[in-house]
């Protein structure tokens, strides 16, 4: 079965996730195109986003029967399934993902690969300041791991 952004979260703790499989559907492939684009930018030491399908047009069968096989999560931007797609995705245990806002698409895949990190980031960030109230030293290592690329 594809993965949700629970999985990722779940599979980022725990070390066993290099690569995340995305297939991108939108109204025009201008938009496509901008959420790739978008996508490519997260940078989080150790794991990628492959997209394997960037396409202008309704999210399709095929697009759940690939995202299936390839444990992948389809993302939607100003696109919707039909009834039939919804049905074969919930058999196929697929997530499709509805946005209008690419940052808000961003904003949710940036968050399920960093989650995982966040408790690491507070608990540091507080001892370093319970034992040297001047020195959040390793709280910014940690956070330059998580640089967006230019």
């Amino acid at each position: 079965s594809a993965m949700t952004l629970e999985d990722i979260y779940a599979k980022v703790q725990e070390g066993d996730i290099q690569t995340i499989n995305v297939i991108i559907k939108a109204d025009i492939q201008g938009s496509a195109e901008a959420v790739k684009g978008a996508l490519e930018k997260i940078d989080v030491e150790g794991v990628k986003i492959n997209v394997i399908r960037n396409q202008a047009g309704a999210i399709t069968e095929s697009d759940v029967i690939l995202a299936s096989a390839s444990h992948a999560i389809i993302f939607g931007f100003n696109v919707r399934p039909d009834a039939i797609v919804r049905k074969k995705a919930e058999e196929e245990k697929v997530e499709i993902r509805l946005y209008r806002i690419i940052y808000a698409l961003v904003e949710d895949m940036e968050k399920a690969m960093l989650k995982a990190y966040g408790n690491t980031i507070r608990y540091l960030l507080e001892y370093d300041l319970l034992i040297h109230p001047n020195c959040i030293h390793g709280y910014n290592q940690l956070v330059a791991k998580f640089k967006r690329k230019k």
